[in-house]
């Protein structure tokens, strides 16, 4: 729940819920996405290898939204 707040924030407009997918929301989904990634994996060995994986997830997200 707390990840999708981030990702997605829910405007009310005129009652009714619409979801609002601005670059602002996205790029910020994306680096927290990274973020976590990077924090996830911490311990492993060849972080270098790691940080390559994480970029790539964090590309495939952002080119998921046309970004």
């Amino acid at each position: 729940m707390n990840m999708i707040s981030r990702m997605v924030s829910i405007a009310v407009v005129g009652g009714a819920m619409a979801l609002s997918v601005t670059p602002a929301t996205v790029q910020a989904g994306g680096a927290q996405m990274l973020k976590q990634c990077l924090a996830e994996r911490a311990g492993e060995p060849d972080q270098k290898r790691v940080q390559s994986e994480c970029r790539w997830k964090y590309y495939e997200y952002m080119a998921s939204y046309g970004k």
